[in-house]
C-alpha cells in the first residue's frame, strides 16, 4: 500500500473498502493491527509531545481523517496526493456495518458516562444484529481490570475512544495483551456514535467544514485548535513543500 509522508508521518493512501479488507484479513488471521485516522490537530499536538509522536509511529497504520490532511497531500504531491477524502466517523460506521454483516464482535472502550449510557441502545436500533463484547467508559488512569474485561470478551474489534494522547499511550502499553486483533483509536468517536455529540449536517460534510460545525458547537474549547492550529498546520505544509 502506498504511503504519503505528511510532516514526518507516513499515511497509507487507502479508501474505505481497502481498509475494511485489511480489517477482515487481520481478524481472520488473529493478527494485531492498530490504527488511527489522523487530522491536523493530532499532528500539531505530536510536534509538542514526543511521547505522542512515538506512540503514533508505533501504530500498525495511520490513515487520513478529513479535509485538512487531504488538502495537505494535494499541496505536497499534487495528483499523487490521497486518492479520496475519508473521515474517521464515516469509517467507524462502515466498520460497524461490516461487523454486523460478518458476525464480528466489537468492544467499546471510551466515552463519558452519558455516551456510554446511550451507546448500546443506539447501536441496537441501527445495527440490531451487532455482537457487542462490552462497553467501558473512558479512563485516563489505566486499569488492569479493563484490560482483563477486554481480553475475556474474545472480541474481534476494539474501539478505543480516550482522546489523544491517552488512547495512543494505552495502545502502546496494552495492544498485545487484550487478545483483540483489530484495535482502533477513535478520539471522540464513541460520543458521536452514541449521539451524545451531533455530527455536522451533510452540507457541512460535503463542503469539508465539519471542523467549523464542531467549533460552532464548542467555541470556547475549540477556537485555539482551529483558528490557531489550522494556520500553523498549513504553514508547516508549505514549509515541507519548499524543502522538497
Amino acid at each position: 500500500m502506498r504511503a504519503i509522508n505528511i510532516l514526518g508521518f507516513d499515511f497509507l493512501d487507502s479508501g474505505y473498502d481497502e481498509i475494511i479488507s485489511v480489517v477482515d484479513k487481520k481478524i481472520s488471521g488473529r493478527e494485531v493491527f492498530t490504527f488511527l485516522n489522523v487530522n491536523p490537530h493530532i499532528i500539531n499536538e505530536a510536534a509538542k509531545n514526543i511521547e505522542l509522536e512515538k506512540n503514533l509511529k508505533k501504530l500498525s497504520a495511520i490513515y487520513a481523517d478529513g479535509i485538512g490532511v487531504y488538502i495537505a497531500s494535494k499541496i505536497l504531491y499534487g495528483n499523487n496526493g490521497f486518492a479520496q477524502k475519508i473521515t474517521g466517523t464515516d469509517l467507524y460506521y462502515k466498520i460497524l456495518s461490516y461487523a454486523e454483516a460478518n458476525q464480528r464482535k466489537i468492544f467499546f472502550f471510551g466515552g463519558g458516562d452519558e455516551a456510554v449510557g446511550k451507546l448500546e441502545c443506539v447501536l441496537r436500533e441501527r445495527f440490531p444484529k451487532l455482537k457487542i463484547g462490552g462497553i467501558v467508559k473512558r479512563e485516563t488512569n489505566f486499569s488492569d481490570l479493563t484490560v482483563t474485561k477486554i481480553r475475556s470478551s474474545n472480541s474481534d474489534i476494539l474501539f478505543v475512544g480516550l482522546g489523544s494522547p491517552h488512547q495512543e499511550e494505552w495502545l502502546s502499553r496494552y495492544s498485545h495483551l487484550v487478545n483483540v486483533p483489530v484495535q482502533i483509536a477513535m478520539g471522540s468517536g464513541i460520543e458521536f456514535i452514541s449521539g451524545n455529540y451531533n455530527r455536522a449536517p451533510v452540507l457541512f460534510q460535503n463542503l469539508g467544514l465539519e471542523w467549523f460545525y464542531r467549533f460552532l458547537n464548542e467555541p470556547a474549547r475549540l477556537w485555539k485548535r482551529y483558528f490557531l492550529g489550522n494556520p500553523l498546520f498549513i504553514y508547516k505544509i508549505f514549509f515541507q513543500k519548499l524543502k522538497k
